[in-house]
């Protein structure tokens, strides 16, 4: 009779998470897209009223 001491179940392979194989890049990728939506929410944005244009001045020369 052949004992056996673990089920053949726990021999199945399971190939690592795509998170545990690149979780170097996975973390420099969150901090590349946290430092662009720091950079977005802090940079100056232009403001939203521009106010009409000036009329221009002509100035004409006078003769002598």
């Amino acid at each position: 009779m052949l004992h056996r001491s673990v089920p053949a179940e726990a021999y199945v392979y399971k190939p690592p998470s795509m998170l545990a194989q690149y979780k170097g890049l996975a973390v420099v990728f969150a901090i590349v897209c946290l430092a662009l939506a720091v950079y977005c929410f802090k940079a100056p944005h232009g403001s939203r009223y521009t106010p009409p244009p000036k009329q221009p001045i002509y100035v004409d020369t006078v003769p002598q």
